[in-house]
């Protein structure tokens, strides 16, 4: 049995038949912040707190819609170090055409794979690109997302390039931050029209039989935070476990259009508990343009307030003994 078929054996029939299966333990209970509570670093930083010493990341990029490469090249321009692309599509058709509309891309280089149309963007980032994370100290997730299944979430994708890559002054402050010793990813502020949604879902139980994996427990009163359409900025160094286990395509079922509880569902909500475990932090982000709730967004003047408004920004999800004492 491959690793999706073990997390997903709690759902259907399977979890059912479980001697050891108890309703109650099924989902997850914990209580996220109150809007006005949910903090987020504001960028862009005044400019004294744009400078950094990063000078490469990597890029990997899942694109499969290829009418979306010149909008995603347009921001992808705004990173103001060398940036190695890694694209991932899932036919030679597209391939071509994502190289044809990147030809122009100058800043770094660009590799271009083709895996099965399976784990979506997730399965290709972190299985098919796993060999690149040991060469780069940090790198950017992103991809070419559309939102078909519900008119109401028209807009996302913009809200989120904008807080990832909107402008070399908003990257650069991201890479302040991202430099910083105790900061292992960052990723925007949960836009509006999904705030509401994230929550553990169907995938708390999977989710806890994957991080059993690594050596994590995971409990019911835990919270679900996790970077919503599942792009951000990282560290390598935050992701070791989770690279660790030497995930396989495999591993991803195939696509079917599904909503939720799927293993790249169950990825994307344990990040943030796999980044705690490595003994970092994660950061939220917005801009006062893009994030209506501006009383929640912190605009520090300098290195010691970023320090002290991080206590409010970062809530740790993880209990001892399974997150190092980082104060």
């Amino acid at each position: 049995m491959n690793l999706f078929a073990t997390v997903s054996a709690w759902f259907g029939k399977e979890k059912k038949q479980d001697p050891n299966y108890i309703p109650e333990l099924d989902i997850g209970i914990g209580v996220r912040p109150a809007l006005e509570e949910d903090y987020a670093f504001a960028i862009p930083f005044p400019a004294p707190l744009q400078s950094h010493g990063i000078t490469r990341v990597a890029v990997m990029a899942h694109i499969y819609y290829p009418d979306l490469c010149t909008e995603l090249l347009g921001y992808i321009n705004h990173i103001p170090v060398e940036a190695d692309l890694y694209i991932s599509t899932d036919t030679p058709e597209k391939k071509e055409q994502i190289a044809t509309a990147f030809a122009g891309y100058a800043n770094g280089k660009i590799e271009i794979r083709i895996f099965p149309n399976r784990g979506r963007d997730i399965a290709p980032k972190w299985v098919g690109y796993a060999d690149v994370y040991s060469r780069y100290d940090y790198f950017l997730h992103i991809h070419g997302k559309k939102s078909l299944f519900n008119e109401a979430l028209t807009g996302w994708r913009e809200y989120i390039y904008s807080n990832l890559l909107g402008s070399r002054e908003i990257v650069s402050s991201i890479l302040r931050l991202l430099e910083r010793d105790d900061i292992g990813i960052i990723f925007p502020q949960h836009h509006a029209i999904v705030r509401k949604a994230v929550n553990w879902g169907h995938c708390f139980r999977p989710a806890r039989t994957f991080l059993e994996r690594a050596g994590i427990t995971l409990h019911r009163d835990m919270i679900s935070e996790f970077p919503s359409g599942s792009m951000f900025w990282a560290k390598s160094a935050a992701f070791r476990q989770l690279l660790d286990l030497h995930l396989k395509l495999e591993d991803f079922e195939e696509e079917s259009g599904q909503l939720d509880g799927t293993m790249a569902h169950v990825l994307e909500h344990c990040l943030l508990y796999f980044t705690e475990a490595e003994g970092y932090r994660w950061v939220k982000v917005a801009t006062e343009k893009t994030y209506p709730h501006h009383a929640t967004l912190l605009s520090p003047k300098d290195e010691a307030q970023i320090t002290d408004d991080l206590r409010r920004v970062y809530r740790p999800l993880l209990l001892p003994p399974n997150r190092p004492d980082r104060t």
